[in-house]
């Protein structure tokens, strides 16, 4: 590998990670939709969910720092169980949000009967974002991207801009209207927000990825509760998942501060990079 490419990625670590990100997903996507078309079935399009592991892998290594130990953060599992049930709490109520609102309203809700859900939906669908799918993006965007800018940028901006990279990279779902997405006006900020909560996530647990990935798992997963009859109009055209998402972010940043969200003021410190070479590369 010559020398000058790996001391342009030393310079933009981030940059070569969201280039490779972006290449790898949006590469696939655009190969698999013009041999079969926008109706490829959902797994058909998994492996799009792997660029930021593909990115964040191969910046590793082209850094020169241990692979082996940028992956080996998936086994930094002992968090608490308090964060984990926290993590999922929160998502389950994000994501039944309008269901909530709607009885508040007076619609009639009930849990969803039948085959639709039991638990065991609830689970393979969680079980399989989490083993080959949506979760393991967060190799790359916690455990890569995020853990990097907040040295130099705090946790909050980190994770605003990762939520945005992350909203961008879903872009060609949205434009296509494939996937179930929300608008990309409502779907922004819901991401960015929800970026924020998985930063804040990462950091007070000193970068357990399994719970920020178990957590992004649990927003991956057939609705709980289900509406008869008619769903209330307000219920029904505000975003409350998003407004749900905003208020407790708005809330973890009060309660323990913009610079690090981590509560005891400390960051994580960057998987894989041996601490005596970590003022080697400035953070991007």
């Amino acid at each position: 590998m010559p020398e000058t490419i790996r001391s342009n990625v030393r310079r933009f670590p981030t940059a070569t990670f969201l280039i490779l990100t972006f290449l790898f997903s949006w590469g696939y996507l655009g190969l698999t939709f013009g041999l079969i078309g926008t109706g490829a079935s959902g797994p058909v399009q998994v492996p799009f969910a792997w660029g930021p592991l593909f990115g964040g892998l191969l910046t590793v290594w082209l850094l020169g720092e241990s692979v082996s130990g940028w992956l080996g953060q998936v086994g930094r599992w002992r968090a608490g169980l308090r964060w984990y049930l926290l993590g999922i709490g929160i998502l389950v109520v994000g994501k039944e949000m309008p269901n909530l609102v709607a009885w508040l309203l007076g619609a009639d809700v009930s849990l969803v009967a039948g085959t639709e859900v039991p638990i065991v939906g609830y689970l393979v669908s969680m079980g399989i974002t989490l083993v080959v799918a949506g979760a393991l993006e967060e190799f790359g965007w916690r455990g890569f991207a995020q853990v990097r800018l907040q040295k130099q940028y705090g946790a909050v901006a980190a994770s605003l801009f990762v939520g945005g990279m992350w909203a961008l990279w879903h872009l060609p779902f949205l434009l296509l209207g494939v996937g179930g997405f929300d608008s990309f006006y409502v779907y922004v900020p819901e991401v960015m927000a929800f970026s924020v909560l998985l930063g804040w996530l990462y950091n007070a647990t000193k970068g357990a990825l399994p719970v920020v990935m178990i957590t992004h798992a649990a927003h991956n997963r057939p609705d709980l509760l289900g509406v008869s009859g008619q769903m209330p109009p307000l219920a029904q055209s505000v975003p409350w998942d998003g407004v749900f998402y905003v208020l407790v972010m708005a809330v973890v940043i009060w309660q323990v501060g913009a610079r690090t969200l981590s509560g005891d003021g400390r960051l994580p410190e960057i998987p894989g990079k041996a601490p005596a070479s970590a003022s080697q590369a400035p953070a991007e």
